[in-house]
């Protein structure tokens, strides 16, 4: 067959399109890993197509993408699309040879990461040669998809701080959580023995234990080929690397490369089989892969390999091999009519059952409960019914986990006696008469309490002596509301007990809101009688902050509920105490009430942790005949009003009562407040703090031009500000204007408008905070114009007593007006007035004396309307002429050469 020449040269070209096709469909594979038939299936490059331009498809999430040298020139991007499952955990992560901690020549790249919809869902712009943080959030280590789909990375080489285009690796992987059962579709090669899609797949786990088990079911429908444990990275190895706390794959490894046991990934059936392995050799036959490493966090990587068939495979990566069972708040001692809530959380695996055994006769006989597996499937719970006071129930649970464990875990919990009083408010005192608590019993008072707040809690009356005889050992045992102990007091005979949250604090401040039980208990070992006694609790309210308390008035019957009256303990070393009260528009308050409960030039006045304990008998209303008066404390309407006291007339109205103490040593008061009609919530303030706060300057006028609004802002110090004004007067308070400023962070902001110039402003700003105080502040500014001081005429060089002159300008231009300026040298300074003309030139001139380096500059003082100034620094240099500097050495060689011209003629002349 003839080819014409034409045919000829069509097909060259056609050929030649061949061959470049060829070349641009897989440009950059150059690696292991491509010549597996998974990865050639499954993973797909394209240059110069579609919207991504180029772009790398990998259809499974757990093949890596090899980015070579010059792949993604600077200013240019390449991407990697992957399909992920919402709500799936990816490790995914850039790195490579990019990656440098040079301070020259590095590679940025920058990723982006694209929804489903194109939308973008997170962006990561770290310094050039940095690694990229590819998790969700900024402290999450990895990418949470929030919907099912094509998930878009691109990477960017930044072209503002890129200097090359280094080689790279992306790989996107899923994680999965070690000791949980996860689940995995798995498929057999086709009829031609090729991998279909799900054929394989591959998870990464990390764990920091150096001995890991999988567990895998296989179901009746699927042979599996095989199971394989790659580990890719561990902290013994030379190249380990963690981002964001998680180890990275050996960069080789992923290729099917191998350092040692580490590296070799692959998902081919033929390929290695990582560094532990299971296979099948029938249809539903479990496996189960074994592997030790050296202690430390490892990064693995878990692939399964289908035969035949097809199903869901459960598989189990178990790390803990020492999995128990903690408590949650069981209790310690419950009371006869209570039943006790047994609680446990698995800590490390799930659970499938549970089941509780409990005694009342140390197991000589014992009752079983089933317990309920919580929703989170770690915990498990049951309640044991009540038992008979004085009962020590003892218990044991045991739970199946998912890992086929068996755990355990024991307990016990006392039934109290039935002795108790409970306190609806904590404000009354508790009155133990003698005998009432005997000698090896206790007495338990109830109260509730709310969380964070604090409480001043305390046990003495006669059974207190400091004395070499005591006779009397109360402990105090202090347990929450589900029953746990959270304290105990357990001094020596005759010592009151310390009841701090911890030995270093004053007052309790519970965890929870709820009942709170203080048991009393007459020590058997130490005690020899059972005396008097007072229990008292109490809210402690800080001073100089506001709080707020909801009350009722009284009921139909014009008789208090449990919210009509509510009281407080506070304690000062300040003479002088305000107490603000506001009252809601729904309540109308019957009184506020200030009482002293203690007096520090007393010798009877008791401290425990510095803190001073209220009078004994003032708790229970009565009162010193001293003056002041002490004690006296009562919640009743009609009761002694106390120190210091405010009603109210009508719904609405804020109460204020002040008293003031003969001694400025720490001293203890009890507040109360008491409703009348309506209810509320209402606030109150206990100020011992005067005179101790100010506004300090945020922006304050400096130089302000004609017509410019001024703004002045000042920020108080100590509290929150209510309210501040700002007046201000341009005739030196003949007249004044005011103007309310804004508020903002504890700053007041105010604006003054704009003045003509040679205008004196004063302004003082006067706040209100929330503490009560008013605080003022003054200051005063003119308004001019600027000012610009230039020199136009200016020499740099000069001779011993040779007169320069300096010439400039003032702008703007006024006559008359004075400028100095000034010539310094090292040793002298020089001083030369002018007045500027009325084109505002002005000139100056100076005979320097001094040979060296001279400073000269000008400066103007202003005047009412205007700024001053002050020109640039200039450097004059002051030299000795040539002749001038040698003319002592030309004289000295004239007169040199003059003598021995002399004498040579002498000689000759005698010759």
């Amino acid at each position: 067959m003839r080819i014409t020449p034409g045919a000829e040269r069509i097909l060259l070209i056609l050929a030649l399109i061949t061959v470049v096709s060829a070349l641009l469909v897989n440009p950059i594979l150059r690696v292991n890993a491509e010549s597996t038939s998974e990865y050639q299936r499954y993973v797909h490059n394209f240059t110069d197509s579609g919207p991504l331009g180029n772009w790398t498809y990998v259809e499974k999430p757990f093949f890596s993408v090899f980015l070579t040298d010059s792949q993604i020139p600077i200013g240019q991007n390449w991407s990697i699309v992957c399909p992920l499952q919402a709500s799936h955990e990816y490790h995914a992560y850039c790195y490579g040879r990019w990656i440098s901690n040079s301070s020259t020549n590095k590679t940025d790249y920058d990723v982006y990461i694209y929804d489903p919809n194109g939308t973008l869902e997170g962006y990561h712009t770290a310094s050039a040669g940095q690694y990229e943080h590819l998790g969700t959030g900024m402290n999450e280590p990895f990418f949470t998809p929030k919907y099912t789909g094509n998930y878009t990375f691109t990477i960017s080489n930044d072209a503002r701080e890129s200097s090359r285009a280094d080689q790279a690796t992306f790989m996107i992987i899923e994680n999965v959580e070690p000791n949980a059962w996860h689940e995995c579709q798995i498929e057999g090669k086709d009829d031609n023995g090729l991998p279909q899609y799900q054929t394989s797949w591959a998870y990464e786990f990390v764990t920091e234990s150096p001995q890991v088990e999988v567990q895998i079911k296989v179901p009746l429908s699927l042979d599996m080929y095989e199971a394989r444990l790659f580990l890719m990275a561990n902290n013994a190895s030379a190249n380990y690397t963690t981002l964001d706390g998680l180890p990275l794959a050996l960069e080789s490894g992923l290729y099917g490369n191998k350092t040692g046991n580490i590296g070799g990934y692959n998902t081919d059936s033929q390929g290695y089989q990582g560094a532990a392995f299971a296979n099948c050799d029938k249809f539903g036959q479990d496996m189960l892969i074994r592997f030790n490493s050296t202690a430390g966090k490892s990064l693995y990587h878990l692939v399964f390999i289908g035969e035949k068939g097809t199903g869901n495979i459960s598989f189990l990566v178990k790390t803990s091999f020492d999995q128990g069972l903690s408590p949650v708040e069981n209790p310690d001692r419950v009371f006869p009519e209570e039943g006790a809530n047994i609680t446990y959380v698995s800590s490390i695996t799930d659970l499938i059952n549970a089941t509780l055994q409990f005694s009342i006769d140390h197991w000589q006989t014992n009752f079983t409960k089933m317990m309920n597996v919580l929703d989170d499937n770690r915990t498990c719970k049951t309640t044991i019914p009540p038992q008979q006071q004085e009962s020590h129930v003892l218990y044991r649970v045991e739970a199946t986990d998912v890992l086929g464990e068996i755990l355990t875990a024991n307990g016990s919990y006392r039934v109290a006696p039935t002795e108790r009083t409970y306190l609806d408010k904590p404000m009354f005192p508790v009155f133990f008469n003698e005998s009432q608590i005997a000698i090896g019993r206790e007495w338990s008072v109830i109260c509730s309490l709310e969380e964070n707040h604090s409480y001043h809690t305390y046990c003495y009356g006669e059974w207190v002596n400091t004395g070499s005889n005591p006779i009397t050992n109360y402990d105090m045992y202090l347990y929450d509301p589900t029953g746990q102990m959270v304290g105990y007091h357990t001094p020596s005979a005759g010592l009151p007990p310390h009841l701090g949250t911890t030995i270093g604090e004053p007052f309790f401040v519970p965890q929870q809101t709820g009942n709170y039980t203080f048991v009393i208990s007459n020590n058997p070992f130490a005690s020899k009688s059972a005396q008097q006694a007072t229990f008292m609790i109490i809210e402690d309210a800080e001073c100089n902050v506001w709080h707020q308390r909801y009350l009722d008035g009284m009921n139909s019957q014009s008789l208090p509920t449990l919210n009509t009256s509510w009281a407080y303990e506070f304690m000062t070393n300040s003479p002088l105490t305000d107490v603000y009260v506001k009252v809601p528009e729904t309540l109308d308050m019957y009184e506020a009430r200030l009482y002293l409960m203690t007096d520090p030039r007393s010798k009877n006045q008791t401290l425990l942790n510095d803190v001073p304990l209220a009078w004994e008998l003032g708790l229970y209303g009565n009162k010193t005949k001293a003056d002041p008066v002490v004690g006296g404390y009562s919640l009743d309407s009609k009761e002694y009003r106390g120190n210091a006291y405010a009603s109210c007339e009508f719904y609405g109205e804020n109460m204020h009562l002040n008293f003031t103490s003969p001694t400025n040593q720490t001293t203890l008061y009890h507040l109360v407040l008491i409703g009348e009609v309506g209810n509320g919530i209402v606030q109150f303030l206990i100020k011992t703090e005067f005179n101790n706060t100010h506004l300090t300057p945020n922006t304050v006028p400096g130089r302000v031009y004609p017509g410019a609004n001024t703004t002045v802002a000042y920020t108080a110090d100590m509290a929150e500000l209510d309210s501040a004004v700002l007046k201000y007067s341009i005739d030196n308070w003949a007249s004044m204007n005011t103007t309310n400023m804004s508020l903002s962070n504890g700053t007041c902001t105010g604006v003054i408008p704009g003045q003509e110039a040679g205008t004196t402003v004063h302004y003082i700003v006067i706040a209100n905070d929330t503490l009560e105080n008013t605080l003022t502040v003054n200051g005063i500014y003119t308004v001019k114009y600027s000012s610009t001081l230039n020199f136009t005429s200016i020499q740099d060089n000069a001779r011993p007593g040779e007169e320069i002159t300096f010439k400039g300008t003032l702008t703007p231009a006024i006559k008359d007006m004075l400028v100095t300026i000034y010539f310094v040298s090292a040793n002298e300074t020089n001083v030369t007035a002018c007045f500027t003309f009325e084109d505002g030139t002005f000139s100056g001139s100076f005979k320097p004396e001094t040979v060296g380096a001279w400073v000269v500059y000008a400066s103007f003082n202003g005047s009412a309307t205007v700024y001053d100034s002050q020109t640039s620094m200039m450097t004059l240099r002051v030299e000795e002429t040539m002749f001038s500097k040698y003319s002592l050495y030309i004289f000295g060689g004239i007169g040199a050469v003059t003598a021995v011209g002399i004498v040579i003629y002498i000689r000759k002349s005698k010759a």
